[in-house]
């Protein structure tokens, strides 16, 4: 049996990256990343089930920024109004604001080079 290759599939943002991780994960998401040609890019491995005659169907789902990584976790706000303070990169998890859940923290995990399929 030949195993099916994971798909790629970029999202428009980072808050997009963590919106669809943090609803499809059924584990604690972790976020890699790597520069190339002056930007950052972050992503996970995410498996959809019931896909292939109901296996499983492996996707990368990356979102690329300017952005500059500055911290060891991505910060996600679930009752922020705002875009642009939705996730931030910071470098500590805070457990009082993990415990009400409304704030979640994704942890940053940085690659030495870009994975062979990027």
């Amino acid at each position: 049996m030949q195993l099916k290759r994971a798909v790629p599939m970029e999202v428009e943002s980072l808050n997009d990256l963590a919106r669809m991780l943090l609803s499809s994960a059924h584990e604690q998401a972790t976020l890699f990343y790597f520069e190339r040609d002056g930007n950052t890019i972050f992503s996970s491995l995410v498996i959809l089930p019931g896909y292939y005659e109901f296996h499983a169907l492996p996707v990368i789902i990356f979102a690329t920024t300017s952005e500059e990584v500055t911290g060891r976790f991505l910060r996600h706000d679930l009752l922020s109004k705002l875009e642009s303070e939705e996730v931030q990169i910071v470098e500590h998890f805070d457990e009082r604001e993990a415990s009400t859940g409304m704030v979640r923290f994704i942890p940053l995990i940085h690659l030495k080079e870009p994975p062979a399929f990027f």
